[in-house]
Order: structure tokens, then C-alpha cells, then sequence
């Protein structure tokens, strides 16, 4: 526990105790399947208008922390407090989304606290005073993340590379004054020259809402936070402190022109997709919602605040967009800053894994050439804007600023690593991509043949919908062992030798054998119908699936050296399950997971049937034979709790422990729970 929070109002009185804005970790145990957060005082945030507006983002299907009322205790003294969860794996996960980098701006040059006179007087006319940000560029905030492996190192790079390439472009506008930003801190510039048309209109929606909702504190180069989705290749908006007051009744209903308002063409572009989504907005959801984060409204109340936004929306939709030519990125390096001349800009070259080592002004480069073995710690420390070893490596004081990849590129637009990955049109709406792997595509009969030509070889397919197709994976035969946790992709970070990203399934056939990857079929944020799976002789998990609403009507794995099965995250129908010689668990359910499942036939896993991390399996019949555990039921995550399994008919043989649940878990035969060795009314 600590206290946090910049300025005064994180901090108070109470009955003659001090109190402020906290920022907690539990040790044990969870609050919401949510492990740290922050306990802000209700005035630090505009008390109910931030329940209001996190809300309304996560509603209208934004990245977005849960953020609620709660009252806590603290060194005796009750207080309330607003709960908010902090931007870490765990929000992004619940929102549905894989681990990936989180990037937000460094503020070491561009926030600075003053005193003045009237501080000395009067405390609640303390000014925060932001600098002209000519030096203000991203991080990334997870390090662990990147720490996990090269992989994410390299997918952290390509994040931070290309959103410092637009950090520099926004610097340029502003320097020229071709931006009209009073604030001299909005970031804009979200449109297609650097983004996909989709992801700019994310974007630009996201700004809109921002401007119409009050919450523009969270557009500045510093509060500013996103996700970068490494299948898409989209930065997605998280919203973040946006210190709105859109429910005080003394806000104007509409956004007046003046010096204190900004109208950016992101957000008068993205004014049409977010009239469409107010409109679109299901009240009682979210009317329920806000009641259970402790903000009872009722629909009259709601709607005054939804006309007030839907009429400011529309004020932008009826402004005129201006066009904007690109700046050449050279010239902002080419001015004379005078804050500039004790400030290192750093680049690296990931091909030849060298570090350059720039003045301001890209004079007096020095190329540091590190040991691959040292490359990615370095790189992992530099991508959270932090130089401990590559500033002992160089015996230099100075401060630095890590900006891109590829010091001598020459960029128009934003430039991502999938150089090898080619594509394949035709495929009905769904894009395929594929690298060392060749692909025969018979439309007339719906049939995918993808024949791996490298070990690393892996298909893509992303969005879109998929009616009927069979698509059959044929690895390299290969009796030698892999090292499978290196054979990623490291433009996208994926674990599938077959890859399935958003796409909506209608009776689809899969197939793979021979898959040398971490998952040989891998399927995310996906729904709709599956038919079969066919898995043979995979080194890894044979079948993952992640974030996903299915019905898979049977699978059928032999021979995978990790879990034959996989679900995490999501809601799962399946039918007939064969699985049979699995590494490690025949059947693993986690993740907050619900799986209902007709019958399941295993031979050879170490474990039947596994439940854990607030997940339930309710399964009709089990044929488990040779396994060292029938039934396992546990919690293993901190922000999940326990599994529960409930199973009607069962058969188990050759076992060396039928039943394992721990104190958090449930296993019920037939309605009736059982404890660890507690099964003497279970028949074999």
C-alpha cells in the first residue's frame, strides 16, 4: 500500500486523520478478479462522473477499468472511496484481449510542478503547468511482459517504434502550429496515414466520445494509454483518467468554440460512429451496470446526460475536417532546442542488434554494439524509457529518450516487421496469411491445404467468417526435439502453427498433425459452430482456445506432449471428445471459463479432467483410463478463485489418485460434492 496521486486533492482529513488516494497490491486473494488498484478519494476523480464515463467506455465495448464505489478501512478510519483497477494484464485479459504491450507517455520532461505566490496563500489554486512536450515519446509499461521471451521483446519494439514515429509526426504539427491545440498537449493525428482505416475509426471514435463525455484530460500525450493488439496490429484507446464532470448540473450541454476547446479532425470524423454508438446503447445494461458499481440513476437522469452527449456529438459531426499533409519527420531534429542540448535520443537496429546513441539534433552518433546475450535485456530496459546499463556501458550521465527501430529508415507511415508473411485473397471475408508454408486453396470444395516448407512455418486466419471450409495442417515430420517456447513469430507474437483470430465459424472442419509450435491449432476471440478437430503428434498443447463463445461437435487428438485440450476465458459447447496419449492434461479449463460437454473418452494424460481459476465444467459422461488423476479442481491465478466440475457418470481405471480439489474448488458427482480420497460412492 502506498499513497498515490500528484496534487492535493489525493489528500484529506477525516475525523483528525490524514487520508488520501491509495495504490494497493494485494498479497492474497482478489477484489473482482483484480489483484492491484487504486482507492481513490472521491474529489480526486469528480466523484460520480468517473463512475459514470469508465463505465460508459467498458459499455460501448472500449477498453476500460472496472471502476466502482467501495468503502474501506483504513488505520481505522471508514472513508469512500472510488475502486479503480489498474492497466495491467489482468484488465486486458477480461476485456477478452491476449497479453501484449501496454504504452502510455513518458512524462519526465513534460509535467513540472510550480509553486506560486498564490500556493504559499490559498492551496486550491495549485496549477499543474505541462511544457511544450517537444520531447515527449511513449514507453512501455509491462515489462514483464517483454521480459517472457524474445518474441515479446520484439512485438514491445514494433509497438513503440512505430507510436514514437507518431509521437514525432504529432511534434512536428505542433511546432509548425498547424494544429490549433490550445493545451499544446492533445495527441491527434489518428487517421489513415498511419493506421488501417478500421483502427484509425477506433481511434477517432474513441477522441469523439472523449470530447462529447468531458474526459479530454485523458487525450494528452501523457495520459494517453493503449493496447497494441500484435494480430491486428491495432493500438486500441484505453480509457484513463479522464477527470470529466459531465453530471455536475452547471456544465454547459454543449461544447462552446473557444480558447478551452479543441477540435481535432480525429474527432469530428470519428462524431458519426459514436452518435451511432449512443444511439445504439442498451440502457437498462447499462443503467444495470452502473448500479452495481454503487451509481443508482434512474432512466429520466440517464437520458438527460445521453441527450447532453448526443447533442455535442453532433455539434462536431457538422464541423468541417481539414486536410493534413504529412511532415517530414527530419525536421524536428533539425531545430536548436535549447532543453535539447543535455538529451540523448537512442535508436536501435534490431537486424545487426546494435544501439545508436544520438545528440539532439542526430549529431555525434555513437553505434553501440552489444552481445546478443545482452541485446534483449537492454532493449527490454530501454522500451520503459530507463538506460541503467546502457548508460554504463557508454559511462554516460546524460538523459535519454528511446525513440524507434531503425535509425536510417526513411518512413512516410507507420512500418511493421510481417516483411516475410504473405497473403492469400479469396477466402470468402476472412484475410489468410501464411510464412513457410505452402497453401492450395480449392474454393469450388472448400478445402485448405497448408504443407509446412520450415520447421517455423504458420498460417494466419484473420477475421472474417469461415462457412464449411476444411483446412488441414501438415507439419514437418521431424523426430528431434524442438525448442518450442523460441518457435514464435516475432512480428506477431503467435503459438499456433494454425491460427484463428476473430473469425466466426459455421460447421468448419480442422486438421493438423506433425504441429511444432506451442499450440498446433490456436483459435482467439472467435465464435460460431466448429465440426470436428483432428489432432495427431503435436510437441506442445494439441488444441487452445482462448476468449471464444463455441460449438465444437467432437475432437479428436493422439499423441500431444503437453494438454490435448485447452480452453481458457470463454463459453464452450462440445460434444464427443477422444483425446489419448497427452502429455500433461487430457481436458484443462481456465481462466474464468464455462464448459458443458456430452462425453469425453481419455486414455494416457496425467490428467483427465482439470478445472481451475473460476472456471466450471458440467460434463453428462467421462471414460478416464490410465491417468495419475481422474479429476483435478483448483485454483492457481490470484485474480481467479477455485474450479468446479460437476459430472453425472463416470468411469475411471488405472489411476493413481482419482479426485484433487483444493479448499477453493468443488467437485460434485451426481449433485453430491466429494473431498480429496473421498469417493467410495464413486463406481470405477
Amino acid at each position: 500500500m502506498r499513497v498515490t496521486g500528484d496534487l492535493w486533492w489525493h489528500l484529506s482529513w477525516k475525523k483528525g486523520s490524514p487520508i488520501s488516494s491509495l495504490h494497493i497490491k494485494l498479497i492474497d486473494g482478489n477484489l473482482q478478479n483484480v489483484t492491484k488498484f487504486k482507492l481513490f478519494l472521491r474529489e480526486a476523480r469528480y466523484d460520480s462522473s468517473e463512475i459514470f464515463v469508465a463505465n460508459l467506455f467498458k459499455e460501448l465495448g472500449f477498453i476500460s477499468p472496472k471502476t466502482f464505489y467501495i468503502n474501506a478501512k483504513i488505520n481505522n478510519v471508514d472513508h469512500d472511496y472510488i475502486f479503480q483497477e489498474d492497466i495491467k494484464k489482468e484488465l486486458i485479459e477480461s476485456s477478452f484481449y491476449r497479453e501484449g504491450p501496454l504504452l502510455e507517455g513518458d512524462e519526465r520532461f513534460t509535467v513540472n510542478l510550480f509553486e506560486t505566490l498564490e500556493k504559499l496563500q490559498k492551496i486550491d489554486t495549485v496549477k499543474e503547468k505541462v511544457n511544450f512536450p517537444i520531447i515527449n515519446f511513449a514507453k512501455i509499461v509491462n515489462t514483464n511482459f517483454l521480459k517472457r521471451n524474445n518474441s515479446n521483446s520484439v512485438a514491445g519494439l514494433e509497438a513503440l517504434s512505430n507510436m514514437n514515429k507518431l509521437f514525432l509526426y504529432n511534434h512536428n504539427y505542433k511546432l509548425e502550429n498547424k494544429i490549433f491545440d490550445p493545451a499544446s498537449n492533445i495527441f491527434f493525428l489518428f487517421t489513415d496515414n498511419f493506421f488501417s482505416t478500421k483502427n484509425s475509426e477506433i481511434l477517432d471514435t474513441f477522441d469523439a466520445l472523449s470530447l462529447a463525455t468531458d474526459t479530454k484530460h485523458g487525450l494528452s500525450m501523457d495520459d494517453r494509454r493503449f493496447y497494441f493488439d500484435s494480430f491486428t496490429k491495432f493500438y486500441l484507446p484505453i480509457y484513463y483518467d479522464g477527470k470529466s464532470r459531465i453530471l455536475e448540473k452547471e456544465q454547459n450541454t454543449k461544447i462552446k468554440i473557444n480558447s478551452n476547446e479543441i477540435f481535432s479532425n480525429e474527432a469530428i470524423l470519428g462524431s458519426k460512429n459514436a452518435i451511432k454508438k449512443i444511439n445504439n446503447l442498451n440502457i437498462s445494461n447499462f443503467l444495470n451496470r452502473l448500479k452495481k458499481s454503487g451509481l443508482d440513476m434512474s432512466k429520466k437522469e440517464l437520458e438527460v446526460i445521453i441527450n447532453k452527449i448526443l447533442s455535442r456529438l453532433k455539434i462536431l459531426e457538422a464541423k468541417n475536417n481539414t486536410v493534413r499533409n504529412v511532415v517530414s519527420s527530419n525536421n524536428f531534429f533539425k531545430r536548436d532546442h535549447v532543453k535539447g542540448k543535455f538529451i540523448k535520443f537512442v535508436f536501435t537496429n534490431y537486424n545487426k542488434k546494435q544501439f545508436i546513441v544520438c545528440g539532439f539534433n542526430l549529431e555525434k552518433c555513437e553505434t553501440i554494439k552489444i552481445k546478443e546475450s545482452e541485446y534483449f535485456q537492454i532493449l527490454n530496459e530501454i522500451s520503459n524509457q530507463k538506460f541503467y546499463i546502457l548508460k554504463q556501458k557508454i559511462k554516460s550521465n546524460d538523459h535519454m529518450v528511446f525513440l524507434y527501430n531503425d535509425f536510417e529508415q526513411n518512413f512516410n507511415t507507420l512500418n511493421f516487421f510481417n516483411k516475410n508473411w504473405k497473403s492469400y485473397e479469396g477466402i470468402e471475408k476472412t484475410k489468410l496469411f501464411h510464412k513457410n508454408v505452402d497453401i492450395s486453396v480449392d474454393i469450388i470444395n472448400k478445402k485448405i491445404v497448408a504443407d509446412q516448407t520450415e520447421v517455423d512455418g504458420k498460417i494466419l486466419f484473420l477475421g472474417g467468417k469461415l462457412e464449411k471450409w476444411n483446412i488441414i495442417f501438415n507439419g514437418i515430420s521431424n523426430n528431434k526435439k524442438n525448442d518450442i517456447i523460441n518457435n514464435y513469430d516475432i512480428s506477431n507474437n503467435l503459438t499456433g502453427c494454425v491460427n484463428f483470430y476473430q473469425i466466426e465459424f459455421n460447421l468448419v472442419n480442422l486438421s493438423s498433425k506433425n504441429g511444432h509450435c506451442e499450440d498446433s491449432i490456436n483459435i482467439i476471440r472467435s465464435k460460431g459452430s466448429i465440426d470436428s478437430v483432428l489432432v495427431s503428434n503435436s510437441v506442445s498443447d494439441a488444441l487452445d482456445v482462448d476468449f471464444s463463445n463455441l460449438k465444437i461437435n467432437s475432437v479428436i487428438v493422439s499423441s500431444a506432449a503437453n494438454d490435448c485440450i485447452d480452453f481458457s476465458a470463454g463459453n464452450y459447447t462440445l460434444g464427443i471428445l477422444k483425446l489419448k496419449n497427452c502429455g500433461d492434461k487430457a481436458l484443462s479449463v481456465g481462466e474464468k471459463s464455462t464448459v458443458k460437454l456430452n462425453d469425453i473418452n481419455v486414455s494416457y494424460a496425467d490428467t483427465g479432467i482439470a478445472s481451475k481459476d473460476s472456471s466450471v465444467v458440467s460434463l453428462n459422461k467421462a471414460v478416464l483410463k490410465n491417468t495419475k488423476t481422474c479429476l483435478s479442481a483448483y485454483n492457481k491465478k490470484q485474480e481467479f478463485n477455485g474450479g468446479f466440475i460437476y459430472i453425472d457418470s463416470m468411469k475411471c481405471s488405472s489411476y493413481s489418485t482419482k479426485i484433487e480439489v483444493d479448499n477453493n474448488s468443488k467437485i460434485l458427482f451426481k449433485k453430491k460434492p466429494f473431498k480429496n480420497n473421498d469417493f467410495e460412492n464413486l463406481k470405477k
